[in-house]
């Protein structure tokens, strides 16, 4: 492909070149993005934002559940106790007193009371952020870097950020969890600190999907920060994420 042709591939119908518009609100978004060591992007560990981690069923299952084949993901259901003995007694020993989670399409790292407060917390803060800002902050997160900087500490940064949002069939229904209509991408934050700080170029999201994007996109993480000796796990985290440093949720 010769020069000209490159050109007019870049370029819209409306001759807008396509790559420097690219380029352009990457800069913008370097200039607003929020660095500091309490926001999730860079350290989810100590961020005091509502987070819950995903233990069950594993990473790839559940990438390609929610983001391969686009189904929605049923949270636990959390709900008080029937007052009936009989099935009082079908309760767990270690279960507490007023509550019991019934299993979902996803299981959360959090007993029931923690559960439904988390829950409530992160569902109000994407909805305030929502209303207020028009800006979706819900993100299920699939993979991290586990790293170590001397400015900032030990961090736990998530890495692929799936836009999501809530669907709520009723007060006594599950919440369930669905794709968003925004863009997936990488870490923002954490891409612009390592590039500016660490000389170190984080690959880029594929255009397509499949069952096997999210490992090698780990794998090649992996191969980028090996020098660094940083570690790469597959953890998975559902939280809201503020993408600016003109405030937080």
């Amino acid at each position: 492909m010769d020069t000209a042709e490159a050109r007019s591939d870049s370029t819209n119908s409306h001759g807008v070149d396509r790559e420097r518009v690219k380029a352009q609100m990457r800069r913008w978004q370097d200039r607003v993005l929020d660095l500091t060591k309490s926001n999730p992007l860079i350290g989810i560990n100590r961020s005091r934002v509502a987070k819950l981690a995903a233990i069950e069923p594993n990473s790839n299952a559940l990438f390609t559940r929610f983001v391969v084949e686009e189904t929605q993901l049923r949270m636990p259901l959390v709900r008080k106790r029937s007052p009936d003995p009989q099935q009082e007694r079908l309760l767990g020993p270690d279960e507490g007193p007023d509550l019991v989670i019934e299993p979902g399409d996803i299981t959360l790292d959090a007993n029931a009371p923690d559960l439904m407060r988390r829950l409530r917390r992160i569902r109000d803060n994407a909805r305030t952020t929502l209303e207020e800002r028009g800006v979706t902050t819900l993100h299920l997160t699939f993979g991290a870097l586990r790293w170590k900087d001397d400015l900032l500490g030990e961090s736990v940064s998530p890495l692929w950020m799936v836009p999501c949002e809530f669907d709520s069939k009723g007060p006594y229904a599950p919440l369930r969890l669905g794709l968003a209509d925004a863009d997936a991408q990488l870490n923002p934050a954490l891409e612009y600190y390592l590039r500016e700080r660490h000389k170190i170029e984080l690959p880029e999201l594929p255009d397509e999907v499949d069952t096997q994007s999210l490992v090698r996109l780990l794998r090649s993480v992996r191969r980028k920060v090996q020098e660094q000796k940083w570690a790469v796990t597959d953890e998975v985290w559902l939280s809201t994420f503020s993408f600016e440093s003109l405030g937080t949720c």
